[in-house]
């Protein structure tokens, strides 16, 4: 029965890691584009790549690619 449960909430971190990575990509394909954002915006990315993280998420490509490309991103004054 304990075995049952861990694969259940093993699947469910898995799916909660996938959409993460999912909405991680998309912020980061838009944020590319415009080469910048507003402290809240990256204050709100952060947070998910954390989230991400907490959930197990270890994507090479999160980490290799997204992370170190966004502290090149302008930060400009909300709109």
């Amino acid at each position: 029965m304990n075995l049952k449960q861990n694969e259940l909430e093993e699947k469910h971190r898995k799916r909660i890691r996938a959409e993460m990575k999912d909405k991680i990509s998309q912020l980061y394909r838009y944020y590319h584009e415009r080469g910048k954002w507003n402290d809240m915006e990256r204050e709100a990315f952060n947070d998910l790549i954390d989230e991400y993280e907490d959930a197990g998420g270890s994507n090479s490509f999160v980490h290799t690619v997204v992370q170190p490309e966004s502290y090149t991103w302008e930060v400009v004054e909300r709109t």
